[in-house]
């Protein structure tokens, strides 16, 4: 899951001095989005199906909504657990921890040292 030990802390004070990449974030984003977006798309048509022809809850609508659930949540694990490039120099960046996010919130800062540049991620919110 999104374990918080998993990579080291730093406050964002500690960027003062970088300037924050969104089209690396942007970048590193697309491909997870498209995969969550589409799989709400399916389960949306398949409600909408079921809704126009069925006219009864059927098993469909749950293995419908559990596959785009599981498909959904896979594809914020798999960018938590990825490493993007950087937009401006093509290395891969570092990942962080941010210390500095209020309690019950997981986000990552995502470094590029040399061209001093980072951007984060929300991935998780409790209460």
């Amino acid at each position: 899951m999104l374990s918080a030990s998993r990579y080291p802390g730093i406050r964002l004070e500690a960027l003062e001095g970088y300037t924050e990449d969104k089209r690396s974030r942007r970048k590193f984003l697309l491909p997870y989005s498209a995969v969550a977006v589409t799989a709400i798309i399916v389960l949306v048509s398949i409600v909408a199906w079921h809704a126009i022809h069925e006219r009864t809850v059927s098993a469909g609508w749950f293995l419908a909504g559990g596959l785009c659930f599981v498909v959904i949540f896979g594809s914020i694990v798999l960018a938590y657990r990825s490493v993007p490039i950087s937009n401006r120099t093509g290395l891969p960046m570092k990942c962080y921890r941010n210390l500095s996010a209020p309690e019950g919130v997981v986000e990552l800062l995502y470094v590029d040292e040399e061209s001093r540049t980072f951007f984060r991620n929300v991935y998780a919110v409790s209460e």
